[in-house]
Protein backbone atom coordinates (compact mmCIF):
# COMPACT_ATOMS: atom_id res chain seq x y z
CA UNK A 1 0.00 0.00 0.00
CA UNK A 2 2.97 2.61 0.39
CA UNK A 3 3.20 3.01 -3.74
CA UNK A 4 -0.30 4.19 -4.33
CA UNK A 5 -0.62 6.47 -0.66
CA UNK A 6 2.54 7.80 -1.86
CA UNK A 7 1.12 8.28 -5.48
CA UNK A 8 -2.41 9.91 -3.86
CA UNK A 9 -0.54 12.49 -1.62
CA UNK A 10 1.46 13.52 -4.10
CA UNK A 11 -1.41 14.92 -6.21
CA UNK A 12 -3.57 16.16 -3.28
CA UNK A 13 -0.63 18.18 -2.65
CA UNK A 14 -0.93 21.45 -5.08
CA UNK A 15 -4.65 21.24 -4.75
CA UNK A 16 -3.96 21.65 -0.91
CA UNK A 17 -2.18 24.51 -1.64
CA UNK A 18 -4.68 26.57 -3.79
CA UNK A 19 -7.50 25.78 -1.49
CA UNK A 20 -5.42 27.51 1.15
CA UNK A 21 -4.47 30.49 -0.68
CA UNK A 22 -8.35 31.53 -1.36
CA UNK A 23 -9.74 32.54 -4.52
CA UNK A 24 -8.42 34.12 -7.29
CA UNK A 25 -9.78 38.42 -7.09
CA UNK A 26 -11.23 39.37 -10.58
CA UNK A 27 -8.98 40.51 -13.17
CA UNK A 28 -5.69 38.86 -11.84
CA UNK A 29 -5.84 36.41 -14.65
CA UNK A 30 -4.64 39.50 -16.96
CA UNK A 31 -1.45 39.25 -17.92
CA UNK A 32 0.38 42.12 -16.06
CA UNK A 33 2.42 44.77 -18.36
CA UNK A 34 5.70 44.10 -19.08
CA UNK A 35 7.95 46.33 -17.63
CA UNK A 36 10.29 45.75 -20.17
CA UNK A 37 8.11 46.51 -23.36
CA UNK A 38 9.20 50.17 -24.71
CA UNK A 39 6.46 52.83 -24.90
CA UNK A 40 4.82 54.01 -28.16
CA UNK A 41 7.59 56.04 -30.20
CA UNK A 42 5.80 59.58 -30.24
CA UNK A 43 6.08 61.75 -33.83
CA UNK A 44 8.35 64.61 -33.65
CA UNK A 45 6.47 66.30 -35.77
CA UNK A 46 3.27 66.62 -33.60
CA UNK A 47 3.21 69.74 -31.81
CA UNK A 48 3.51 68.97 -27.77
CA UNK A 49 0.14 69.24 -25.94
CA UNK A 50 -0.68 73.24 -25.06
CA UNK A 51 1.18 74.75 -27.91
CA UNK A 52 0.06 75.92 -31.23
CA UNK A 53 1.45 75.25 -34.26
CA UNK A 54 -0.28 78.74 -35.88
CA UNK A 55 1.48 81.11 -33.46
CA UNK A 56 5.22 80.68 -35.40
CA UNK A 57 6.34 83.58 -36.45
CA UNK A 58 6.88 84.18 -40.42
CA UNK A 59 10.81 84.55 -40.78
CA UNK A 60 12.33 88.04 -41.22
CA UNK A 61 12.86 88.68 -45.63
CA UNK A 62 16.57 88.95 -45.67
CA UNK A 63 18.71 90.17 -48.91
CA UNK A 64 22.43 91.00 -50.37
CA UNK A 65 22.35 93.59 -53.13
CA UNK A 66 25.46 95.34 -54.59
CA UNK A 67 24.94 99.14 -55.61
CA UNK A 68 26.81 101.73 -57.70
CA UNK A 69 26.05 105.87 -58.09
CA UNK A 70 27.29 108.92 -58.23
CA UNK A 71 28.45 111.48 -55.61
CA UNK A 72 27.80 115.53 -56.13
CA UNK A 73 29.68 116.84 -53.28
CA UNK A 74 29.76 120.11 -51.94
CA UNK A 75 32.59 122.93 -51.88
CA UNK A 76 34.75 122.69 -48.77
CA UNK A 77 37.74 123.79 -46.61
CA UNK A 78 40.70 121.44 -46.57
CA UNK A 79 43.42 121.85 -44.13
CA UNK A 80 46.99 120.51 -44.26
CA UNK A 81 49.97 120.40 -41.90
CA UNK A 82 53.83 119.75 -42.62
CA UNK A 83 55.14 119.25 -38.70
CA UNK A 84 58.47 121.05 -38.30
CA UNK A 85 61.18 119.03 -37.69
CA UNK A 86 65.45 119.30 -37.57
CA UNK A 87 64.94 123.03 -37.81
CA UNK A 88 62.31 122.92 -40.68
CA UNK A 89 59.04 124.91 -39.87
CA UNK A 90 55.81 123.86 -39.43
CA UNK A 91 53.75 124.52 -42.34
CA UNK A 92 49.75 124.43 -42.26
CA UNK A 93 47.49 125.42 -45.12
CA UNK A 94 43.61 125.72 -45.27
CA UNK A 95 41.76 126.17 -48.97
CA UNK A 96 38.64 126.17 -50.40
CA UNK A 97 38.27 123.02 -52.80
CA UNK A 98 35.38 122.21 -54.96
CA UNK A 99 35.05 118.67 -55.69
CA UNK A 100 34.12 117.03 -59.26
CA UNK A 101 31.37 114.72 -59.48
CA UNK A 102 32.79 111.21 -58.72
CA UNK A 103 31.73 107.59 -58.32
CA UNK A 104 31.00 105.23 -55.58
CA UNK A 105 29.78 101.78 -55.13
CA UNK A 106 29.02 99.56 -52.37
CA UNK A 107 27.66 96.46 -50.70
CA UNK A 108 24.51 95.87 -48.09
CA UNK A 109 23.37 92.88 -46.52
CA UNK A 110 19.56 93.69 -45.07
CA UNK A 111 16.80 92.02 -43.41
CA UNK A 112 13.32 93.56 -42.98
CA UNK A 113 10.60 92.11 -40.63
CA UNK A 114 7.39 90.22 -41.23
CA UNK A 115 3.95 90.43 -40.03
CA UNK A 116 3.63 92.42 -37.34
CA UNK A 117 7.57 93.65 -37.88
CA UNK A 118 7.08 94.23 -41.97
CA UNK A 119 7.98 97.74 -41.33
CA UNK A 120 11.03 97.60 -39.50
CA UNK A 121 14.42 96.44 -40.80
CA UNK A 122 18.17 97.08 -40.51
CA UNK A 123 21.34 96.79 -42.75
CA UNK A 124 24.89 96.35 -42.67
CA UNK A 125 26.96 98.06 -45.23
CA UNK A 126 30.59 98.52 -46.86
CA UNK A 127 31.00 101.49 -49.21
CA UNK A 128 34.06 103.07 -51.18
CA UNK A 129 33.53 107.16 -52.13
CA UNK A 130 35.78 109.48 -53.85
CA UNK A 131 36.45 112.59 -53.70
CA UNK A 132 38.78 114.31 -56.02
CA UNK A 133 39.57 118.14 -57.36
CA UNK A 134 42.56 119.53 -59.05
CA UNK A 135 44.81 119.46 -55.70
CA UNK A 136 43.33 117.11 -53.42
CA UNK A 137 42.51 113.28 -54.04
CA UNK A 138 40.48 111.83 -51.02
CA UNK A 139 39.05 107.72 -51.25
CA UNK A 140 37.81 107.05 -48.26
CA UNK A 141 36.22 102.69 -47.58
CA UNK A 142 33.30 102.94 -44.95
CA UNK A 143 31.67 100.41 -42.54
CA UNK A 144 28.26 101.61 -41.64
CA UNK A 145 25.03 99.94 -39.54
CA UNK A 146 21.70 101.01 -40.69
CA UNK A 147 18.36 101.25 -38.98
CA UNK A 148 15.30 101.40 -41.40
CA UNK A 149 11.77 102.14 -41.89
CA UNK A 150 9.70 101.15 -45.01
CA UNK A 151 6.05 101.39 -46.25
CA UNK A 152 5.00 98.23 -48.40
CA UNK A 153 2.61 98.51 -51.02
CA UNK A 154 1.05 96.92 -53.98
CA UNK A 155 0.57 93.15 -51.16
CA UNK A 156 -0.08 89.83 -53.81
CA UNK A 157 0.47 86.63 -53.38
CA UNK A 158 3.53 86.43 -54.94
CA UNK A 159 4.46 89.29 -52.26
CA UNK A 160 2.72 89.23 -49.66
CA UNK A 161 4.44 92.37 -47.74
CA UNK A 162 4.22 93.95 -51.04
CA UNK A 163 5.54 94.40 -54.69
CA UNK A 164 7.09 97.81 -53.90
CA UNK A 165 8.80 99.52 -50.90
CA UNK A 166 9.23 103.21 -49.91
CA UNK A 167 12.04 103.14 -47.00
CA UNK A 168 14.04 106.00 -45.24
CA UNK A 169 17.04 105.26 -42.97
CA UNK A 170 20.14 106.46 -41.14
CA UNK A 171 23.57 105.11 -41.67
CA UNK A 172 26.12 105.54 -39.18
CA UNK A 173 29.43 105.08 -40.63
CA UNK A 174 32.88 104.86 -39.58
CA UNK A 175 35.93 104.57 -41.91
CA UNK A 176 38.00 101.39 -42.27
CA UNK A 177 40.14 102.52 -45.08
CA UNK A 178 41.27 104.28 -47.75
CA UNK A 179 43.86 107.20 -48.79
CA UNK A 180 44.09 110.84 -48.76
CA UNK A 181 46.57 113.43 -50.46
CA UNK A 182 46.46 116.93 -50.34
CA UNK A 183 48.74 119.06 -53.15
CA UNK A 184 48.64 122.99 -51.79
CA UNK A 185 51.59 124.52 -53.67
CA UNK A 186 52.20 126.48 -50.48
CA UNK A 187 52.87 122.86 -48.44
CA UNK A 188 56.11 122.41 -50.40
CA UNK A 189 55.14 118.91 -50.96
CA UNK A 190 51.70 116.79 -50.65
CA UNK A 191 50.50 116.11 -47.20
CA UNK A 192 49.36 112.50 -47.31
CA UNK A 193 47.97 109.82 -44.98
CA UNK A 194 45.24 107.24 -43.83
CA UNK A 195 41.82 108.59 -43.21
CA UNK A 196 39.66 107.81 -40.02
CA UNK A 197 36.49 109.21 -38.84
CA UNK A 198 32.85 108.91 -38.35
CA UNK A 199 30.07 110.25 -40.06
CA UNK A 200 26.09 110.34 -41.05
CA UNK A 201 24.40 109.71 -43.86
CA UNK A 202 20.33 110.19 -44.39
CA UNK A 203 18.77 108.02 -47.19
CA UNK A 204 15.00 107.33 -48.71
CA UNK A 205 14.49 104.92 -51.35
CA UNK A 206 12.26 103.14 -53.32
CA UNK A 207 12.58 99.42 -53.69
CA UNK A 208 11.07 96.88 -56.46
CA UNK A 209 10.32 92.84 -55.79
CA UNK A 210 10.60 90.99 -59.04
CA UNK A 211 10.35 86.86 -57.81
CA UNK A 212 13.89 86.68 -55.98
CA UNK A 213 15.51 89.64 -57.13
CA UNK A 214 15.61 92.80 -56.08
CA UNK A 215 15.89 96.52 -57.75
CA UNK A 216 16.52 99.42 -55.34
CA UNK A 217 16.91 103.50 -56.25
CA UNK A 218 17.95 105.50 -53.37
CA UNK A 219 19.10 109.29 -52.30
CA UNK A 220 21.05 109.98 -49.55
CA UNK A 221 23.00 113.02 -48.08
CA UNK A 222 26.20 112.01 -46.92
CA UNK A 223 28.00 113.92 -43.67
CA UNK A 224 31.82 112.86 -43.18
CA UNK A 225 34.59 114.28 -41.41
CA UNK A 226 37.81 112.83 -42.55
CA UNK A 227 41.29 113.12 -40.79
CA UNK A 228 44.02 111.96 -42.54
CA UNK A 229 47.67 111.65 -40.75
CA UNK A 230 51.28 110.29 -41.63
CA UNK A 231 54.27 110.88 -39.92
CA UNK A 232 54.87 114.76 -39.23
CA UNK A 233 51.70 115.17 -41.58
CA UNK A 234 48.01 115.74 -41.07
CA UNK A 235 45.16 116.91 -42.50
CA UNK A 236 41.57 117.34 -42.37
CA UNK A 237 38.12 117.65 -44.63
CA UNK A 238 34.73 117.19 -44.50
CA UNK A 239 32.35 116.09 -46.90
CA UNK A 240 28.90 117.27 -47.58
CA UNK A 241 26.82 116.20 -50.66
CA UNK A 242 24.14 114.29 -52.31
CA UNK A 243 24.46 110.94 -53.86
CA UNK A 244 22.15 108.73 -56.01
CA UNK A 245 22.81 105.04 -55.87
CA UNK A 246 21.16 102.10 -58.15
CA UNK A 247 20.97 98.50 -56.70
CA UNK A 248 20.68 95.35 -57.95
CA UNK A 249 20.10 92.00 -55.27
CA UNK A 250 18.94 88.50 -54.14
CA UNK A 251 16.57 88.17 -51.41
CA UNK A 252 16.44 84.88 -49.42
Amino acid sequence: MRGPTRLHLRHLAPALLLWLAGPVPAGAQDSPADPFTPPAAVDPGTPAAGTNASTTRPKPEMYVALFLGRASLDSTSVSATHEGFLGNPTVSVTQQVSFHDSDLFGLRVGVWGRGELRYLGAAAEFASTKAQSDQVNLRVDTMSLVPMIRLPLLPMEQAPDGLIDLYAGVALTKIVGGDCTASFPALGQPVSGSPEGFGVSWLAGISLRLWRALLLVEVRHLSQDVTFTQVFQHGQATLEGQQLVLGAGIRF
